[in-house]
This record gives structure tokens, sequence and C-alpha cells, in this order.
């Protein structure tokens, strides 16, 4: 310090100037070569010692050597005896001393007088006489007391208002300034100090200091370093560190609550939007950015960079944000990743749970296939749904009699028959012959043999429609093994696939058959033919008479 300078300057002169003496050639000669004061710092209160190299320059003996110093504030005499001093050598002696606890700050002088004999012989008797300046500092006199905090609690980045009050408990404060230390996770907002000014003794000067935390502050509680800068009554300026506080640090994503909810029912496969909010639960206003993250289930669908604008305290932003649910997936809950990224520049990822739903269904048809063998009713049980089933077991109820069938798992758009015969309700195989042309319904034509025999024969194999309901159960599992009914009644109604089949049709030819056609039917043809044929010669003849008469 300046100070001590200008002190060090002022002894090296009072030790040239005092202990400084001419020898002879066989004369000792005393003189201090350095000297240090511990502790370092000395303020009133503190007990201490100089400690002096004293260096014998002369070429005899220093013996007998007794040192008396006092104080400039007691003058109280005190003495010490150090060891003999041989020619070029030197000895460390240390003078004890107490500061009074009421001495104010400045400076302690201590005078010592060194007596010895010059020669061994015991020759001359020397003195001489230096001061030793020590400089007392004046004490912490500051005290600095929290009086608010703006919040306890604040993310990284964010900053806090604090007030406090400054008191002077005795001395010289002057030009007081406030300061952050360089390693600190705390900074001054907006400057690197704060000025307060002149505190007079004994008085108190209140206080308001914006801090704001570093946006790398590690989560904990933090006491919050400062540096107290003034001028003492040396004109030292005096930097003790003092602590303000206490705050706590907390995770970002703590002063938020994030939610994802879906606006419809979040199904395998779908196409979902949700309500993206963001609840701000912290004491500052801040803006946010969200990233959607992509996942193996989740597919953002446009934009999946949301922002958001200024978020004021306690208040709630919203958003949309649409996403695709990937058909494979297995219903459960998921979570999904999102990144947020505040206005201080502070990155948290948070963690949404969506619950993805499946929903499983079947369906329940029945018709009725006919063949030359007669009909059946096919019950055919398909899964609709968006999810796969297992353990699948149907049972078909038809006309008294039960069909039943373990299909078991059953993937996406699977489906599985059940066949049952229509006997089960009543079936006819109807056979007779086609009424012929003339004849009335059931009579048969006799044929040229005079056997009862129709000139066609045709085979009908008809079967009674199948009518009434099918009763079907179907029992399943879905994928989180919960076991599920489906009791359908299928309504058999055989218009078309259970109307009558010709099942064959034969036409054989007998005895007075022409190109298919009997001798009656013949018989008419010519009959129409020769009617025809007399109308057209009539009416040829009458033209013929008109001619004849002109």
């Amino acid at each position: 310090m300046k100070t001590d300078f200008v002190l060090a300057f002022v002894l090296m002169l009072l030790l040239a100037s005092e202990f400084a003496f001419a020898a002879t050639a066989s004369d000792a000669a005393l003189q201090v070569t350095g000297y240090s004061v511990v502790p370092t710092k000395v303020y009133p209160g503190t007990k201490g010692y100089v400690q002096l190299t004293i260096e014998n320059t002369g070429s005899g003996t220093a013996s007998g050597i007794k040192l008396d110093y006092s104080d400039s504030y007691a003058h109280k005499i005190i003495s010490t005896y150090p060891s003999d001093i041989a020619a070029g050598s030197n000895s460390q002696v240390s003078i004890p001393f107490t500061i009074p606890q009421d001495f104010n700050s400045g400076m302690m002088l201590y005078t010592i007088s060194a007596y010895y004999l010059a020669t061994p012989e015991g020759g001359s008797s020397k003195s001489t006489t230096f001061s030793v300046p020590v400089v007392i500092s004046q004490n912490e006199i500051l005290q600095v007391d929290t009086l608010s905090i703006g919040k306890a609690s604040l993310s990284p980045g964010e900053k806090v208002s604090v007030d406090l009050e400054i008191r002077n408990t005795g001395g010289i404060v002057n030009d007081l300034t406030i300061s952050c230390p360089l390693n600190s996770s705390f900074s001054i907002e907006g400057s690197t100090r704060k000025y307060v000014g002149s505190i007079p003794s004994d008085s108190a000067k209140n206080v308001t200091i914006e801090l704001v935390s570093s946006s790398l502050a590690s989560v904990g509680q933090y006491l919050i370093p400062l540096t107290f800068s003034y001028m003492d009554a040396l004109q030292n300026q005096t930097t003790p560190p003092l602590y303000v506080g206490a705050v706590n640090v907390l995770d970002p994503s703590s002063h938020f609550r994030l939610s994802l909810d879906p606006m419809s029912t979040a199904e395998i496969g779908a196409a979902v939007d949700f309500k993206l909010a963001i609840e701000n639960i912290g004491t500052s206003e801040t803006s946010a950015i969200v990233d959607v993250s992509s996942t193996s289930v989740f597919t953002p669908l446009g934009a999946s960079k949301i922002y958001f604008g200024s978020i004021e305290p306690g208040k709630t932003a919203y958003e949309t944000v649409s996403l695709g649910i990937d058909a494979s997936a297995s219903s459960g809950y998921y979570e999904l990743p999102v990144n947020v990224t505040l206005g201080t520049g502070k990155t948290f990822t948070h963690e949404v749970g969506i619950r993805v739903e499946a929903t499983p269904e079947i369906k329940i048809t029945g018709e009725v296939s006919t063949s030359t063998t007669g009909s059946e009713i096919v019950i055919q049980v398909s899964n609709v749904g968006n999810t796969a089933i297992r353990s699948v077991y149907a049972v078909v109820d038809y006309g008294g009699s039960k069909t039943e069938k373990f299909i078991g798992t059953m993937a996406i758009d699977d489906y599985s028959t059940i066949t049952v015969s229509a006997s089960s309700s009543g079936t006819a195989n109807m056979s007779g012959t086609m009424p012929q042309p003339g004849a009335s319904s059931g009579a048969s034509v006799p044929q040229q043999n005079g056997s009862r025999q129709s000139n066609t024969t045709q085979q009908v194999n008809r079967t009674q429609q199948a009518t009434g309901k099918a009763k079907v159960t179907v029992t399943f599992k879905d994928e989180q093994n919960q076991p599920h009914t489906v009791i359908q009644e299928v309504s058999i109604n055989s218009a078309g696939a259970g109307q009558t089949s010709f099942a064959s049709r034969t036409t054989a030819k007998s005895s007075g058959i022409i190109f298919g056609l009997d001798a009656i039917q013949l018989g008419a043809i010519v009959l129409v033919a020769a009617g025809g044929g007399y109308y057209l010669y009539r009416r040829r003849k009458r033209k013929l008479d008109l001619d004849i008469d002109k």
C-alpha cells in the first residue's frame, strides 16, 4: 500500500541516521538490516511482535547487549538482553507488543535503544537508538444485514433484488463501493460495481442491489459473496468480503409446469392435436421455446419448435402441437422428451407422459353359402380394431345347435370363419318335373309310348331359405390382458344366396320330336302358316279380279 511504502522509507532514513555509527578497526558496530511485523495486519487490541535483524558490521564482538524499547502511546520502557554478536554475524531479536484496545487506527511508533560493549576485552561502551513504526488498521467496522430478498428461490440466469442495511460501527468509511468477486455465481445487473459513498461513524445506510445469477450456476443454496471497498482513516483501501442471503438456486424446470394434453383420444395410428401448456410458477417474467422431439412412437406433424412469448408470473400460455402415433405401437404409457429453452438461455428437458389407447373391435357377419350339396351358414369374425387381440374364442348358436371354434391370436385386419350347417333350421331337397305347355301345374303329358314320363326332365335342387338369427359369442383378451366379451345376434336371411338354385337342367329327345317340338306344337305352327298363306292368296286374287274388270 501507499502508506506502507512511505513508512518503510521513513524507517530506512531513521535506521540510517540513528543506528549507523563510525567504528574503529577493532570496535564492534551494530546496525539493523531488516525488520518485520507479525501479524501483518494489526488492529486495536492485537498482540504481536516486531522481529529485528541486527548485524555486527565491525571487526570486534558486541557483548553485553541490552535493548530498551517503548511505544509512543504508553511510553513504558521494557528491556531485553540478546546474546553477543560476533564480528560479521547477525542475530534475530523479537520485540513483543500489545496494541491498546482503545487505540484508533493510525501508526504506533516503537523506540528502541541498544547498549553494548564494543570489544571483548571490555572496551568502550556504545549505544544507539532507532525507531520502528507499526501501522494500526481500524477494525472491520462495516456491519451488513439483509433486510429482504425479492425471492428465496430462483433459476440460473434469473435476477434477484436484495435490500441491505450497511452500518458503520465506529470508524471512517469513505467512497464505499459494492462489487462481486470474479469467481462468484452472481453479478450486479448492468454494472461491475455499485457506488454507495460515505457512511458516517455510528450510522447506517439502506441500499438496494440487483443481482443476477449466472446461467451456469449449479443447483443449491448460496450465501452471496459481496466485496465492500472503502477508504479508511489512513486512506487505505479496505475490501472486507461480506455475505448476504441466503438464496436457493433451483433447477429451472421447478419454476414451470409443462403439460401436453390430447384434444381427442390418443389412439394407435391416429393423428392427434395436443394442447401444450406452460405455467410460470416463478416470480419473474420470461419467454420460452419448446422443441418437441420425435420418437419411435410419436412424430411431430408440422412445426416441432413452438415459440412462447412473454409469460408473466402466475400465468399460463397455450399452443397447439400435432403428433402422429405410430400404427405399429402398442397401447400403454409413453414418455415424450420436450426440450425447453428459457429467455435466460437456460435449457432443460421435460418428460411428458402420454397415454396411448388401443380400441379392440371385432365385426361379426353372416351369410349363406349354397352349393349342389346344400346350403351352409358362414359366420365371419374380423378384427377391425387398431390392436391385435388374442385368445379369441367363438361360439355360434343357431337353431338350437352350437358350433365352437378357438381362433387364437388375430392381428389387425385378420378374420376367421365358422361354418354351420343350414339343416339345423330345416332344409328341403326338392325334385320334380317342370310343367309343360298346355298342361296344368303338376300334370304330366303322356309320351308317344304311353308311359307317364315328361318329354323334358328338369332336376331341381331347391333349398329352403335359411332364416332366423344366429347368436354369436366371441371372447378375447387385449394387449393389456384385459378380457372382453362380445355377444351379437346375426340375422340370417338368404335373399339371394339362399334362394332356389337350379343345379342341373337336362333336355332329352323322345320319338316324334322334331327340332325339340312335339306333333301338337308342329301342327299349330302348320295351321298358323296355312292361315297366313290363304290370306295372302285371297288378297292377290282380289287384285287380279279388279284388274280384269277394268
